[in-house]
């Protein structure tokens, strides 16, 4: 039976790299950096060919000293013996630091360390957590060579490091990243997971926000998902027309309830049926595709009109240098009233 699936996978395995293949070669991309397309595909084979391990990670640190680690989660999708599942299995670990457990967030960001979803917490002393880490990074990134996923991953990293875990520069996949290959705004763990059309709760627990980025790596490396959420098209959302104050309000409040947004008006069947999640086709509506042509044309004449500038300005210091008037002084500053203290 198992040498059963093993063919199954090896054939399904073909499939995916026959399937990205022609995703690369027919997408019409459109982002503000040729580079990106490379980045991608990058990020894309690690995750969609379903080859190696996954080892999703997210930190939360104390708003008062960002120095201190309070919380570790970590996410693990290992495609061995589960290629062909429908819903795999995914590993959560939630690490809450006991030397730092008094330490509590309200101000910056909500207070999620007590709601993982997962049912189970685990309190460890700063030496255990390094230790399992440790043995974890291993196993999963070294000996089978899987590959890191965060969200504004090199952040985690650096506090992993600063844990005192050791481990060399892993393949990464940074889902921040991505996104922002295709929108302008919206990058946020919570604004992916909107428009990519994923539930989600209690954000701002690490094991949940691991969990959640390696949902949102799965969905933005897919390469149907992308084409149905337009995610091959740079898009620049045009300007708020609420006050910056309101603004700042909304964000506040998003971040801190888990509130769904209501809406008013009724959507009909067709739109439900044909829309890939409500924010996305809001996105679709209120932004505009980048320009490349337009974008290029603008820095043109950006860079000829500081290079026309910088030459009046060489003229225009010449020709004062060459007049025979005598410069006046520079105004001597007042000498401070006060004593200076002696040593």
């Amino acid at each position: 039976m198992k040498s059963a699936f093993a063919k199954q996978a090896a054939t399904m395995q073909a499939v995916l790299r026959e399937a990205l293949d022609q995703y690369f070669a027919t997408a019409q991309f459109n982002f503000t950096k040729d580079t990106y397309i490379t980045a991608l595909r990058q990020s894309m084979e690690a995750v969609y060919l379903r080859k190696r391990p996954l080892v999703s990670i997210d930190i939360e640190a104390f708003e008062r000293n960002p120095s201190k680690v309070t919380e570790v989660g970590v996410a693990i999708y290992d495609p061995e013996g589960q290629q062909l599942s429908l819903q795999p299995t995914i590993k959560t670990l939630h690490i809450i630091i006991r030397e730092n457990k008094s330490m509590i967030n309200t101000r910056f960001v909500p207070n999620k360390k007590f709601e993982f979803n997962g049912g189970c917490s685990y309190e460890l002393s700063m030496i255990q957590s390094r230790q399992f880490l440790t043995k974890l990074f291993n196993h999963y990134l070294v000996d089978c060579r899987g590959s890191l996923v965060g969200h504004n991953v090199d952040g985690d990293i650096k506090w992993i490091r600063g844990m005192g875990v050791k481990f060399d520069n892993p393949s990464v996949v940074d889902t921040m990243r991505i996104f922002g290959y295709s929108r302008s705004k919206g990058a946020t763990l919570r604004g992916i997971l909107r428009t990519m059309g994923i539930p989600h709760a209690n954000l701002h627990n690490a094991a949940n926000d691991a969990y959640y980025t390696l949902l949102a790596s799965f969905a933005l490396c897919d390469p149907q998902q992308r084409e149905r959420f337009n995610l091959d098209t740079y898009l620049t959302l045009y300007p708020s027309d609420l006050p910056k104050k309101l603004r700042d309000e909304d964000k506040r409040r998003e971040k801190f309830s888990d509130f769904a947004l209501l809406e008013l008006s009724q959507p009909t069947f067709e739109e439900f049926r044909d829309s890939a999640s409500w924010f996305n086709s809001k996105v679709q509506v209120t932004s505009y595709p980048y320009d490349r042509e337009a974008a290029e044309a603008a820095a043109a004449e950006a860079k000829a009109a500081k290079e026309n500038g910088q030459a009046e300005l060489v003229v225009e210091v010449t020709e004062e240098v060459k007049e025979d008037q005598p410069r006046e002084a520079p105004p001597q500053r007042p000498k401070p009233k006060h004593k200076r203290w002696k040593k």
